[in-house]
């Protein structure tokens, strides 16, 4: 049990750290153009947390999964927060 535990942690770190990346990756892409509309961006922010997922090979499929949602859904809330507040 406490070996499924410390994985699951470990994902949430990564996860955390993958949604600052998508937050920003995805910001430069609307900065750039690439991005135009709001449904796009939610598209790319999906694509973007699981590129940056697919390509860690160290980890299971589950903890994959469980890291390119955390990443696109912290990502998202990011960026509601920052739209609020700033």
């Amino acid at each position: 049990m406490p070996e499924e535990l410390i994985s699951l942690l470990d994902a949430g770190r990564i996860g955390t750290i993958l949604a600052l990346v998508v937050y920003v990756s995805v910001y430069l892409a609307r900065k750039a153009g690439l991005v135009v509309t709001g449904d796009h961006a939610r598209i790319a922010n999906v694509l973007v947390s699981l590129f940056f997922t697919l390509m860690m090979s160290e980890m299971s499929v589950v903890e994959k999964g469980l890291v390119a949602l955390m990443a696109s859904l912290l990502s998202a809330g990011i960026h509601e927060i920052l739209k609020r507040y700033a």
